[in-house]
């Protein structure tokens, strides 16, 4: 799990990443940030894109930050080793 990435996120930074293993998990497509499968021109216009307009990068800050602390909070993970426990309990 990209933690750098769950962390930015949960600081309400957009990403721009590349699709390698499970930033597809964090990252949701054009809703938090930016996925691509290479470095390529798309790329860095993401990056450009995001550093020159505030509107978007706020919004997509928004909700990278809603995302994240919905799906990776301390609570969240606390929950479900809970439920993880109560499972292997339940079938022993």
């Amino acid at each position: 799990m990209p933690v750098a990435l769950i962390e930015a996120q949960l600081a309400g930074i957009p990403i721009v990443a590349l699709d390698v293993g499970s930033v597809a998990e964090v990252v949701k497509d054009k809703v938090t940030g930016f996925i691509f499968e290479e470095f390529q021109e798309e790329y860095f216009e993401a990056v450009r894109r995001l550093i020159r307009d505030k509107e978007l990068r706020d919004s997509m800050g928004r909700a990278a930050k809603a995302r994240a602390s919905q799906l990776f909070s301390v609570e969240r993970f606390a929950q479900e080793h809970l439920r993880l426990i109560d499972l292997v309990h339940s079938n022993s």
